[in-house]
């Protein structure tokens, strides 16, 4: 009887100990889940040079790499493609300065409330006096990379990265201090003029304490990001839920109990007792209240890592990341309010008539714009398929074509404008990749195992025709009804001139990938592809001749041509424009880091490209600011 009143008593006390763990880690992912449905909208902020406008996300869609919030309201965000963000509101509303660099800002911090200084790749260094409206650009040391910034007094700083650098002039002048004993830091935090902490790649946590000239080893492993709320107290975060504490300025570092195995990337702390932390997997954020005795978790929601954090007070911070997103605290980090919106579905396909587009991409995302892509909806594809492309033959009719299971080809269509779609058939043995309906009967798909369809009847039905090739197919387009081009793997053209019923190769002196072509009339074309490759023809396809091609280069996957002299292409955070039938091509300064897979231009109507992380861009001028210009020869 005795033993059995034990048992009990054992199952009731593991009982309880499993309830206290699940009261408490369940409230934050709950919680979690109630703060994503108060996302506020935000209005479309310029990119790059001012040319373009970010329509999704919004207020854009870079992702942000670090953060610092001068008080709980004014905050100055930093990111990809020289993104800076400005807000005075707490992320309500935000502005963005055009600084024409293009390089990934890593790191910021405001020593006072005007004076920020910002560093990134290829030595960047940036100055601003103004709280973040407008920056002076410097590279004092072009051939380094710089990741985090400390600046303890007002104009003492120290910037690391593959060197270390000191300013003791406010940024007017910076110094190169001795080599590290790394090959790259990762991060810095200097509680005073002299003495500063940093952790690197293989070297763990090291500390100076004469200004950087030399560096020693502080015993402690890990650590992504290194915070010191004061002199005394400092934190470091790093792989598997590493967490360190020191109560003697770097000198000595223990571990606390995270809960979690997750790999931390960044941390800020309002007090030597209230902490945040940010997570690369998944939207996670740790926060304490209580010096690290206990970590709370909480789940945003976003869907990718968060890499920035900046505790304005003990109560609010702010948390910025992937795809642009940003989260705001007042309560210490036990709720957030997130302030971006959109879907962040990659966009694989788009087509344009007047005001009105189609985009298409993963999980059967398919959107519909009747503005030119100032406002979107999202509609019922009934598929979570893969949607790699989209064309309309008339008004109300549009397929949609892409790959869903295992690699195989699936094509929807509507005929009400997009209201329902319905799978007109999912039984193909290659994914499908392309397609142009180039008449309001006549459509033709192209994909993988260089299989081409063609329908004769707006997309009801469909007939395979010979391509004589099983290279895969990426993309086609027509001059006319009955002349089209198809490009693909290996340098492949096809070329048809009875409406895809037969297709010849032609040579196009290229041996990698092409992604798009566009034919602006019926002698000339123009193909995209890797390496930045630009191909046209002047004679109906008879010749095909590289116009610009740069290996080691990032890919152009799409091209759209609004005339017989003026086409602009869009590629891995790119878009190229010509006005002169490509003798010259001038890339625009497009301050966007991501793979732009479709754009759409039409004569006298903005342009539209959509692209991964559900990037869409609308063109805001016809001014632009160009990089010089690449001449060409045919």
């Amino acid at each position: 009887m005795n033993i059995f009143r034990i048992s009990i008593l054992g199952v009731l006390l593991f009982v309880a100990a499993s309830l206290l763990v699940l009261q408490d880690r369940q409230p934050s992912v709950a919680q979690a889940s109630e703060n994503q449905i108060g996302v506020v909208q935000q209005a479309p902020i310029s990119t790059g040079d001012g040319s373009w406008l970010w329509q999704n996300p919004r207020p854009q869609g870079n992702t942000l790499l670090a953060a610092d919030c001068i008080t709980a309201q004014h905050c100055v965000v930093v990111g990809m493609a020289g993104t800076i963000l400005v807000t005075y509101d707490g992320g309500s509303t935000w502005s963005a300065p055009h600084t024409l660099l293009t390089e990934w800002l890593e790191d910021i911090d405001c020593p006072t409330a005007t004076r920020c200084l910002v560093v990134g790749r290829k030595g960047s260094i940036l100055l601003s006096n103004d709280g973040g409206l407008n920056w002076n650009v410097s590279v004092p040391y072009p051939n380094i990379q710089l990741n985090s910034i400390s600046c303890p007094t007002s104009s003492t700083c120290y910037a690391v990265g593959t060197a270390v650098l000191r300013t003791m002039d406010s940024g007017a002048s910076w110094q190169r201090l001795a080599d590290p004993p790394s090959p790259e830091l990762r991060s810095v935090d200097c509680p005073s003029a002299s003495s500063c902490l940093a952790s690197g790649y293989g070297v763990g946590i090291i500390g100076t304490t004469d200004g950087g000239a030399s560096w020693n080893s502080r015993n402690a492993t890990g650590g992504n990001d290194i915070n010191c709320p004061t002199t005394g107290r400092c934190y470091a975060v790093g792989y598997s839920g590493t967490v360190l504490v020191s109560n003697n300025g770097g000198v000595s570092w223990t571990d606390q109990v995270s809960g979690v195995d997750i790999s931390l990337w960044s941390i800020d702390c309002g007090t030597n007792s209230s902490c945040v932390a940010t997570s690369l997997e998944d939207g996670t954020i740790l926060y304490t209240t209580n010096g690290g005795a206990l970590w709370t978790l909480r789940v945003t929601g976003s869907t990718g890592s968060l890499q920035g954090v900046s505790c304005a007070t003990s109560t609010n911070c702010m948390v910025t990341g992937y795809a642009g997103q940003v989260y705001v605290t007042s309560d210490a980090g036990a709720h957030w309010a997130g302030y971006s919106n959109g879907p962040l579905d990659s966009l694989r396909g788009l087509a344009c008539s007047g005001q009105r587009c189609f985009a298409v991409g993963h999980d059967g995302v398919l959107l519909v714009t009747q503005d030119g892509g100032a406002v979107w909806s999202p509609q019922n594809s009934g598929v979570a398929a893969g949607l790699e492309g989209v064309a309309c033959p008339n008004a109300t009719t549009c397929v949609v074509v892409g790959t869903h299971g295992t690699m195989q080809g699936i094509i929807l269509r509507t005929t009400d404008g997009g209201t329902t779609w319905n799978i007109v058939s999912s039984s193909f043995n290659h994914p499908l990749y392309g397609i142009t309906c180039s008449s309001s009967s006549l459509c033709i798909i192209v994909g993988g195992g260089g299989l081409i369809l063609r329908s004769t009847d707006g997309g009801m039905s469909w007939i395979e025709s010979a391509s004589n090739t099983t290279t895969i197919l990426f993309g086609i387009g027509c001059a006319s009804p009955t002349v089209c081009y198809i490009v693909g793997d290996q340098g492949t053209i096809l070329g048809t001139n009875n409406g895809g019923v037969a297709w010849s190769a032609q040579q196009s002196g290229f041996s990698q990938s092409l992604y798009d072509v566009s034919c602006p009339s019926l002698d000339r074309c123009y193909a995209v592809g890797y390496y930045r490759t630009i191909l046209a023809t002047f004679d109906g396809g008879q010749n095909w001749h590289t116009q610009i091609t740069t290996p080691g280069w990032n890919p152009l996957y799409s091209i759209s041509c609004v005339s017989s002299t003026s086409c602009t292409a869009a590629g891995l955070g790119q878009v190229m424009t010509t006005s002169d039938s490509g003798l010259t091509w001038r890339e625009q300064l497009l301050g966007v880091f991501d793979h732009l897979n479709s754009i759409s231009c039409q004569q006298d109507i903005p342009c539209v490209v959509v692209g991964n992380d559900g990037a869409i861009l609308t063109q805001a001028s016809l001014d632009k600011t160009y990089l010089p210009a690449i001449t060409t020869s045919r």
